[in-house]
């Protein structure tokens, strides 16, 4: 399980919103439920932290995968 590092933007021709991952971040599973997707709280503030590192680009957390 991880995160997707990337950022949003609007397309000027059609108006669209355009969504760019261009990182992702493994993290480790707190429940092992197949039906459950938890993260421990510490590792996601530690991707934000590295998400935030990215240099030359603005980085968010898009999604997890």
């Amino acid at each position: 399980m991880g995160l997707l590092i990337g950022n949003q933007t609007k397309r000027e021709s059609d108006n669209k919103l355009v969504i760019t991952i261009f990182a992702t971040l493994s993290l480790t599973r707190k429940c092992k439920q197949k039906d459950r997707v938890e993260f421990d709280e510490n590792q996601i503030s530690q991707a934000l932290e590295k998400a935030e590192q990215i240099k030359d680009r603005q980085a968010n957390v898009i999604g997890w995968y």
